[in-house]
């Protein structure tokens, strides 16, 4: 009985011990994944939203006024700054978390409310079709919606 006990409470142990180093991995991941995210951008030149707008969008006919709206939206759901986003990079590499890994909840919200969205509202079919990657993918997904 007592031999019993012993084997039992160190499986446990062992258990718990396996759990707390996996864990730990997990963190020491999400770390690393953050920092590599961190400078990625912070590598970048700030750009004005003004100066993204005209660089990449003016000439795509989408208007200054949804644009600036969408474009905050995104970098606010990816908790980033603005001026150093760019419309080709994706999505999972700017949300700073491994893809096993629980995602952005603020992502999550932001593609919660495209969806019910359109679900009132449908987008159009050009929009809709598309598959969202990249922030550019987003953002148009969202200007379609908000306009």
């Amino acid at each position: 009985m007592t031999i019993m006990y012993v084997r039992t409470e160190a499986m446990k142990l062992g258990l718990s011990i396996l759990l707390f180093c996996g864990g730990l991995l997990s963190v020491a991941l999400h770390w690393c994944e953050r920092r590599r995210r961190r400078s990625l951008l912070s590598a970048r030149e700030i750009l004005p939203i003004e100066g993204i707008y005209y660089a990449y969008y003016q000439d795509k006919g989408i208007g200054f006024d949804p644009f600036q709206v969408c474009w905050r939206k995104v970098a606010t759901a990816l908790h980033v700054n603005g001026g150093q986003l760019r419309p080709f990079d994706q999505l999972d590499e700017i949300s700073g978390t491994v893809k096993w890994l629980a995602g952005s909840e603020d992502l999550s919200d932001l593609a919660y409310e495209l969806d019910l969205k359109e679900a009132r509202l449908p987008a159009p079919e050009s929009v809709k079709s598309e598959t969202i990657n990249t922030v550019d993918d987003l953002l148009r997904r969202l200007v379609g919606l908000v306009t």
